[in-house]
Formats: C-alpha cells, sequence, structure tokens
C-alpha cells in the first residue's frame, strides 16, 4: 500500500471551505485505487463544526494567502 498524506485529503475534503458549516454534516466520495475498495463509495460523517467565525460571510474579500491559511487551519483542527 503506498504511502498516504492524510492532510492533503483533508484539504480536498475542506478545499471548498464554505461547505464547512453548520448543516455540513455528511460528505461522500469514491475510494482510491489503492483502498480496499477502489470506487467504492466512502463516507465521512462531520460530528461537530470548526470553532471560529463564519468565514463565508466574508470569503469574497479573502486573498488567496488568506484562503490558503484558513484551509491550512482547518486541516489541523480537523485532523
Amino acid at each position: 500500500m503506498p504511502s498516504y498524506d492524510w492532510s492533503n485529503r483533508t484539504v480536498k475534503i475542506c478545499g471548498n471551505f464554505y461547505k464547512i458549516s453548520e448543516q455540513w454534516n455528511e460528505y461522500d466520495d469514491d475510494q482510491e485505487e489503492w483502498m480496499a475498495h477502489p470506487q467504492g463509495d466512502i463516507y465521512y460523517i462531520v460530528m461537530s463544526t470548526v470553532a471560529g467565525e463564519d468565514v463565508s460571510e466574508i470569503a469574497e474579500s479573502l486573498t488567496d494567502a488568506q484562503i490558503s491559511s484558513i484551509r491550512r487551519q482547518a486541516t489541523q483542527t480537523l485532523e
């Protein structure tokens, strides 16, 4: 089995960070080729939300660097 960087996976999941909200409680995806059931469904259930302000209200005014920083922080919090 190849090594896998889970933080990159988390960033992919949270790539659209507008979806990290109280109403977002489930995410589904296809399993990677190296996983037990390639192309099978994999489900993630979010048990709680990330603490902090709702960035969707200010997202349009954020720079790319700020968005990248928010994604990194969300990744660290979710790990």
